[in-house]
Protein backbone atom coordinates (compact mmCIF):
# COMPACT_ATOMS: atom_id res chain seq x y z
CA UNK A 1 0.00 0.00 0.00
CA UNK A 2 0.98 3.47 -0.25
CA UNK A 3 0.69 7.18 1.40
CA UNK A 4 1.84 10.41 0.44
CA UNK A 5 2.36 13.21 3.17
CA UNK A 6 4.10 16.91 3.64
CA UNK A 7 6.05 18.79 5.60
CA UNK A 8 8.13 17.41 8.31
CA UNK A 9 5.83 14.24 9.34
CA UNK A 10 5.18 11.98 12.33
CA UNK A 11 3.92 8.36 11.63
CA UNK A 12 2.57 6.65 15.04
CA UNK A 13 3.30 2.95 14.00
CA UNK A 14 1.46 1.30 16.07
CA UNK A 15 -10.02 -19.58 -8.98
CA UNK A 16 -7.98 -21.66 -9.12
CA UNK A 17 -7.36 -24.99 -10.49
CA UNK A 18 -9.83 -28.13 -10.30
CA UNK A 19 -7.34 -30.93 -11.18
CA UNK A 20 -7.43 -34.68 -9.80
CA UNK A 21 -3.98 -34.31 -8.80
CA UNK A 22 -2.91 -32.45 -6.39
CA UNK A 23 0.51 -31.57 -7.03
CA UNK A 24 1.84 -32.00 -3.48
CA UNK A 25 -0.53 -29.41 -2.24
CA UNK A 26 -4.12 -28.88 -1.57
CA UNK A 27 -6.34 -27.51 -4.03
CA UNK A 28 -8.13 -24.10 -3.94
CA UNK A 29 -11.09 -22.15 -5.63
CA UNK A 30 -10.50 -18.47 -6.99
CA UNK A 31 -12.56 -16.69 -4.31
CA UNK A 32 -10.52 -18.69 -1.74
CA UNK A 33 -7.40 -16.26 -2.98
CA UNK A 34 -8.98 -13.63 -4.58
CA UNK A 35 -9.45 -9.78 -2.11
CA UNK A 36 -6.02 -10.98 -0.83
CA UNK A 37 -2.46 -9.63 -1.50
CA UNK A 38 -0.30 -12.23 -2.05
CA UNK A 39 3.25 -11.68 -1.57
CA UNK A 40 6.41 -14.02 -3.45
CA UNK A 41 8.56 -15.47 -1.11
CA UNK A 42 10.47 -18.29 -3.12
CA UNK A 43 10.90 -18.94 -6.84
CA UNK A 44 12.01 -22.21 -7.97
CA UNK A 45 12.82 -23.60 -4.42
CA UNK A 46 14.73 -20.68 -3.65
CA UNK A 47 14.07 -17.97 -1.35
CA UNK A 48 13.55 -14.35 -2.82
CA UNK A 49 16.43 -11.92 -1.62
CA UNK A 50 16.76 -8.44 -3.16
CA UNK A 51 13.90 -8.16 -5.46
CA UNK A 52 11.76 -6.08 -3.70
CA UNK A 53 7.68 -6.79 -3.22
CA UNK A 54 6.32 -8.72 -5.84
CA UNK A 55 2.82 -9.08 -4.94
CA UNK A 56 -0.50 -11.32 -6.68
CA UNK A 57 -3.95 -10.49 -7.09
CA UNK A 58 -6.20 -12.24 -8.21
CA UNK A 59 -9.62 -11.29 -8.76
CA UNK A 60 -12.78 -13.62 -10.34
CA UNK A 61 -15.28 -12.98 -13.12
CA UNK A 62 -16.64 -16.03 -12.57
CA UNK A 63 -15.76 -19.87 -11.38
CA UNK A 64 -13.98 -20.32 -15.04
CA UNK A 65 -11.95 -17.30 -15.37
CA UNK A 66 -10.87 -13.51 -14.33
CA UNK A 67 -8.39 -10.98 -13.85
CA UNK A 68 -4.82 -11.12 -12.51
CA UNK A 69 -2.53 -8.23 -11.40
CA UNK A 70 0.29 -7.28 -9.09
CA UNK A 71 3.86 -5.42 -8.69
CA UNK A 72 6.72 -7.08 -10.18
CA UNK A 73 10.37 -6.30 -9.25
CA UNK A 74 10.49 -3.23 -11.46
CA UNK A 75 6.37 -2.46 -13.15
CA UNK A 76 3.27 -3.53 -12.32
CA UNK A 77 1.43 -6.20 -14.12
CA UNK A 78 -1.95 -7.53 -15.10
CA UNK A 79 -3.74 -9.91 -17.36
CA UNK A 80 -6.28 -12.48 -17.26
CA UNK A 81 -6.60 -16.09 -16.34
CA UNK A 82 -9.02 -19.06 -16.95
CA UNK A 83 -9.67 -22.79 -15.84
CA UNK A 84 -9.90 -24.99 -19.17
CA UNK A 85 -9.05 -28.61 -18.73
CA UNK A 86 -8.41 -28.57 -14.95
CA UNK A 87 -5.75 -26.59 -16.08
CA UNK A 88 -4.92 -22.51 -14.80
CA UNK A 89 -3.85 -20.02 -18.28
CA UNK A 90 -2.90 -17.16 -17.64
CA UNK A 91 -3.71 -14.59 -20.88
CA UNK A 92 -3.55 -11.37 -22.09
CA UNK A 93 -0.24 -10.49 -19.56
CA UNK A 94 1.40 -6.96 -20.48
CA UNK A 95 2.92 -4.46 -17.67
CA UNK A 96 3.77 -1.04 -17.30
CA UNK A 97 6.95 0.38 -18.62
CA UNK A 98 8.87 2.12 -16.51
CA UNK A 99 12.90 1.49 -16.34
CA UNK A 100 14.72 0.22 -13.18
CA UNK A 101 17.97 -1.34 -13.21
CA UNK A 102 19.34 -3.83 -14.97
CA UNK A 103 19.32 -6.21 -12.39
CA UNK A 104 15.54 -5.39 -11.37
CA UNK A 105 14.37 -5.45 -15.29
CA UNK A 106 15.91 -9.45 -15.76
CA UNK A 107 14.51 -10.33 -12.57
CA UNK A 108 10.91 -9.18 -13.79
CA UNK A 109 11.84 -10.92 -16.71
CA UNK A 110 12.38 -13.72 -15.56
CA UNK A 111 9.24 -13.68 -12.93
CA UNK A 112 6.38 -12.56 -15.73
CA UNK A 113 7.90 -15.46 -18.07
CA UNK A 114 8.12 -18.11 -15.32
CA UNK A 115 3.87 -16.78 -14.90
CA UNK A 116 3.56 -17.32 -17.73
CA UNK A 117 4.17 -20.97 -17.80
CA UNK A 118 2.55 -21.88 -14.53
CA UNK A 119 -1.01 -24.25 -14.90
CA UNK A 120 -1.37 -25.33 -11.52
CA UNK A 121 -2.41 -23.24 -7.97
CA UNK A 122 -2.01 -25.44 -5.05
CA UNK A 123 -1.92 -24.12 -0.93
CA UNK A 124 0.32 -26.00 0.86
CA UNK A 125 1.31 -25.44 4.54
CA UNK A 126 -0.23 -21.85 4.25
CA UNK A 127 1.68 -21.52 0.85
CA UNK A 128 -0.04 -19.99 -2.41
CA UNK A 129 1.76 -21.98 -5.14
CA UNK A 130 1.63 -21.50 -8.65
CA UNK A 131 3.68 -24.04 -10.44
CA UNK A 132 3.73 -26.24 -14.36
CA UNK A 133 2.96 -29.56 -14.16
CA UNK A 134 6.79 -30.66 -15.57
CA UNK A 135 8.11 -28.95 -12.02
CA UNK A 136 10.55 -27.17 -13.84
CA UNK A 137 8.51 -23.62 -12.87
CA UNK A 138 7.47 -23.15 -8.99
CA UNK A 139 6.55 -19.89 -7.51
CA UNK A 140 5.74 -19.73 -3.41
CA UNK A 141 3.69 -16.85 -2.17
CA UNK A 142 2.84 -15.85 1.62
CA UNK A 143 -0.16 -13.88 2.81
CA UNK A 144 0.35 -10.26 4.23
CA UNK A 145 -0.82 -11.70 7.74
CA UNK A 146 1.46 -8.93 9.60
CA UNK A 147 1.00 -4.45 9.68
CA UNK A 148 2.64 -1.77 11.43
CA UNK A 149 -0.07 0.57 11.92
CA UNK A 150 0.05 4.50 13.07
CA UNK A 151 -0.48 7.91 12.56
CA UNK A 152 1.73 10.72 10.51
CA UNK A 153 2.30 14.05 12.08
CA UNK A 154 4.13 17.05 10.16
CA UNK A 155 5.56 19.87 11.80
CA UNK A 156 3.33 22.59 10.61
CA UNK A 157 0.12 20.84 12.21
CA UNK A 158 -1.20 19.47 8.88
CA UNK A 159 -1.41 18.59 5.17
CA UNK A 160 -2.07 20.25 1.88
CA UNK A 161 -4.48 19.00 -0.66
CA UNK A 162 -2.87 16.77 -3.50
CA UNK A 163 -0.09 15.63 -0.84
CA UNK A 164 0.85 11.93 -1.34
CA UNK A 165 2.45 10.31 1.27
CA UNK A 166 4.49 6.70 1.13
CA UNK A 167 5.41 4.61 4.00
CA UNK A 168 8.51 2.28 3.47
CA UNK A 169 9.18 -0.99 5.33
CA UNK A 170 12.32 -1.84 4.45
CA UNK A 171 15.86 -2.82 5.08
CA UNK A 172 18.18 -0.88 7.08
CA UNK A 173 21.24 -1.32 5.20
CA UNK A 174 19.60 -2.04 1.73
CA UNK A 175 21.18 -0.08 -1.55
CA UNK A 176 17.64 -0.78 -3.47
CA UNK A 177 14.92 2.51 -2.82
CA UNK A 178 12.71 -0.44 -4.01
CA UNK A 179 13.71 -3.41 -2.14
CA UNK A 180 10.70 -2.89 0.63
CA UNK A 181 8.94 -5.68 2.45
CA UNK A 182 5.60 -3.60 2.88
CA UNK A 183 4.21 -0.33 1.32
CA UNK A 184 1.54 2.07 1.66
CA UNK A 185 0.62 5.39 -0.26
CA UNK A 186 -2.10 7.98 0.71
CA UNK A 187 -3.21 10.43 -1.73
CA UNK A 188 -4.84 13.48 -0.46
CA UNK A 189 -7.73 15.10 -2.29
CA UNK A 190 -7.81 18.16 0.47
CA UNK A 191 -6.09 20.07 2.99
CA UNK A 192 -6.08 18.03 6.05
CA UNK A 193 -5.34 19.18 10.12
CA UNK A 194 -3.79 16.71 12.51
CA UNK A 195 -2.35 13.56 12.00
CA UNK A 196 -3.53 11.04 9.14
CA UNK A 197 -3.52 7.06 10.25
CA UNK A 198 -1.61 4.06 8.61
CA UNK A 199 -1.29 0.85 8.18
CA UNK A 200 1.61 -1.20 6.68
CA UNK A 201 0.92 -5.01 5.82
CA UNK A 202 3.68 -7.56 4.84
CA UNK A 203 4.44 -11.22 5.06
CA UNK A 204 6.09 -12.46 7.90
CA UNK A 205 8.07 -14.57 5.35
CA UNK A 206 9.84 -11.85 4.11
CA UNK A 207 11.55 -10.65 7.57
CA UNK A 208 15.30 -12.03 7.89
CA UNK A 209 16.34 -12.48 10.95
CA UNK A 210 19.97 -11.67 10.79
CA UNK A 211 18.71 -7.98 9.51
CA UNK A 212 16.89 -4.94 10.34
CA UNK A 213 14.02 -2.91 9.20
CA UNK A 214 13.07 1.06 9.04
CA UNK A 215 9.42 2.29 8.36
CA UNK A 216 10.44 4.93 5.98
CA UNK A 217 8.08 8.11 5.17
CA UNK A 218 8.12 10.61 2.25
CA UNK A 219 5.96 13.21 1.57
CA UNK A 220 5.50 14.55 -1.79
CA UNK A 221 3.65 17.56 -3.36
CA UNK A 222 3.12 19.16 -7.08
CA UNK A 223 6.21 16.80 -7.54
CA UNK A 224 8.54 17.99 -5.18
CA UNK A 225 10.03 15.89 -1.86
CA UNK A 226 8.85 18.33 1.07
CA UNK A 227 9.09 15.99 4.18
CA UNK A 228 11.05 13.07 4.75
CA UNK A 229 11.64 10.51 7.87
CA UNK A 230 12.06 7.32 9.28
CA UNK A 231 12.22 5.21 12.91
CA UNK A 232 14.60 2.29 12.98
CA UNK A 233 13.84 -1.48 14.23
CA UNK A 234 10.10 -1.52 13.92
CA UNK A 235 9.74 -5.11 12.27
CA UNK A 236 7.40 -7.42 14.87
CA UNK A 237 6.37 -4.29 17.09
CA UNK A 238 2.89 -5.14 18.58
CA UNK A 239 1.86 -1.44 19.39
CA UNK A 240 2.10 1.72 17.55
CA UNK A 241 5.61 3.72 16.78
CA UNK A 242 5.79 7.32 16.40
CA UNK A 243 8.13 8.35 13.35
CA UNK A 244 8.91 11.86 12.68
CA UNK A 245 10.13 13.29 9.54
CA UNK A 246 11.94 16.50 8.79
CA UNK A 247 11.19 19.20 5.98
CA UNK A 248 13.20 18.97 3.19
CA UNK A 249 15.01 22.27 2.50
CA UNK A 250 15.09 23.52 -1.27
Amino acid sequence: MKKILMGTAAIVAGGVLLSGCSMNGKMVKPETVSQKTWVLTSMNGMPVTESGRVTLNMKPLSTYEGSIAGQGPCNRYFGKYRVENDELLFTSMGSTMMACSIAAMQQEKTFISGLKKTNHMVMKDGVLVLKNREGSVSYGFSRESARITGRIESSSGGFPAGSKISVLIQEAKTKNPRAAIGDETIVLKDAVLGSIPFTVNYAPELVKKDRTYNVNVSVMNKGKLIYTGKMNNVVNVNHPINLKASEVKS
